[in-house]
């Protein structure tokens, strides 16, 4: 992708709402603004995670909750287990460098699952609690 800056979206601009269920985590996400991103750079934290259903307003993606890149830690309190991970998209043409380049941005998506910590034996086991959903977008 080369250098992106990322870039800032208001929550006018978008929606995303985020499925929270026992192995899974899905997002669709709704882009209420023209974004002109480009359809094959989307995907998860890992690359290799792309979207399972698109077009030039919706993405809907899915992950396990041990795949794509999911990063987990636990809450302060210790009760929760959040999973995090961000959808993100090359979009084109916002800002000029000069008269025939522009420049590329990144758009990244944040979003999370909390999960109430039930047991602690050999493994941990949860059931989804909370949604929060962070979509901190910001523009350099």
């Amino acid at each position: 992708l080369g250098t992106a800056n990322i870039i800032t979206l208001s929550g006018d601009d978008f929606t995303i709402d985020v499925k929270c269920d026992r192995d899974q985590i899905k997002v669709m996400l709704h882009i209420k603004s023209h974004l002109n991103y480009d359809p094959e750079t989307v995907h998860l934290n890992d690359a290799s995670c792309k979207p399972s259903f698109q077009n030039s307003s919706h993405i809907f993606i899915k992950s396990t909750l041990e795949g794509c890149g999911m990063i987990w830690n636990v809450s302060q309190d210790g009760k929760m287990l959040i999973y995090r991970n961000a959808i993100t998209a090359l979009v084109k043409g916002r800002g000029s460098l000069g008269l025939h380049a522009s420049r590329d941005h990144l758009a990244v998506f944040e979003f999370q699952c909390r999960y109430q910590k039930t047991a602690l034996l050999s493994v941990i086991s949860f059931s989804p609690s909370e949604i929060l959903v962070i979509s901190d977008i910001r523009k350099y």
